[in-house]
């Protein structure tokens, strides 16, 4: 690499829950084995202690802002037609980065804005594929009376920095299922460019599993014999090895010695997952499921961090 700076891979799973990976318990106890996942926590460190928002977009929020939903305007996630997405004067992590030159890309759920001003690629990113709100819209076609001129048509979209974001396909149940593989052959593709260029990277991969409906991809339907949630549960983990993959194989290795690689979970209110209780008692869903992370290939011994950490912790307005 031309530049000292670490690549970054950061992979984020919608409502999974803190009990069901086999490095926390679950795996093949659950009927879902997760190899490659249980493979990076052994590699890597694992937050143990972990306090996070009550839901998806503050979850997303906190992650790209490090500051609390009440101060980004992310308090919940909202339905399609609502005004959502964070306040305009944020600096999301996207636009730090890029600011020190880094390629950055979204291949993914944003949840974090769904109109022009508010897309990804607004708010730092290079490149972002995905859906701009949430997987339970995949079902709205399909739903008896829906009528698209009340409620918008969801889509898959495309946008580049500097272009207008475009609708690429409307996200039905068909496409639900085969999304996350694009999303990680689109991930990919952009390490690939980057590694060409010598370029350092962040690539942030924000997968629509474990989300409802949770369908897997055809490829894995039957996998487990633990029906769809559990053979999306094995997608996932397929996913996750899909990328730690490329990293290791890359050209002559040269992304694999600075790399950062690390899961997390945005956790979902109502969902069918396990989630771990808040320190407080609060009877909202918080996830302290997923993080393995690995700085590079000499580190072996897992790691446990039993300090209590949380994904938004700045108390100083970012503006005056």
């Amino acid at each position: 690499m031309s530049s000292t700076l670490p690549n970054i891979v950061f992979v984020l799973a919608d409502n999974l829950g803190w009990g069901e990976l086999g490095c926390y318990g679950g795996g093949a106890l659950r009927g879902a084995p997760t190899p490659r996942i249980d493979a990076l926590a052994a590699a890597g460190l694992r937050l143990t202690n972990f306090s996070v928002e009550s839901d998806c977009v503050p979850t997303r929020s906190a992650l790209m802002t490090g500051r609390h939903p009440i101060r980004t305007g992310a308090l919940q996630s909202a339905p399609a037609g609502l005004p959502q997405g964070i306040t305009p004067w944020e600096i999301t992590l996207a636009q730090l980065l890029s600011a020190q030159g880094y390629a950055t890309a979204i291949y993914g759920k944003w949840h974090l804005g769904n109109r022009a001003g508010r897309y990804p690629t607004d708010r730092g990113f290079d490149e972002w594929y995905g859906i701009p709100r949430t997987t339970n819209e995949s079902m709205f076609t399909s739903t008896p009376g829906f009528d698209s001129a009340v409620v918008p048509l969801p889509y898959v979209m495309e946008a580049r920095r500097g272009e207008p974001a475009k609708n690429i396909a409307i996200y039905d149940l068909e496409l639900r299922r085969k999304i996350d593989a694009l999303l990680v052959e689109r991930s990919i593709d952009f390490m690939q460019r980057q590694v060409k260029e010598n370029k350092s990277f962040f690539a942030y991969v924000p997968l629509t599993q474990l989300h409802y409906p949770t369908l897997p991809h055809h490829d894995f339907a039957g996998k487990s014999g633990a029906g769809d949630f559990a053979d999306a549960m094995v997608e996932m983990d397929a996913r996750v090895g899909q990328l730690i993959d490329f990293i290791d194989n890359s050209v002559q290795g040269r992304i694999a010695r600075g790399e950062v690689a690390r899961l997390e979970n945005a956790p979902g209110v109502g969902d069918r997952t396990q989630h771990r209780p808040a320190a407080s008692g609060n009877a909202v869903a918080v996830q302290p499921d997923a993080r393995p992370k690995r700085r590079n290939r000499r580190r072996h011994a897992a790691q446990l961090g039993a300090t209590s950490v949380a994904r938004a912790d700045t108390g100083i307005p970012a503006k005056p």
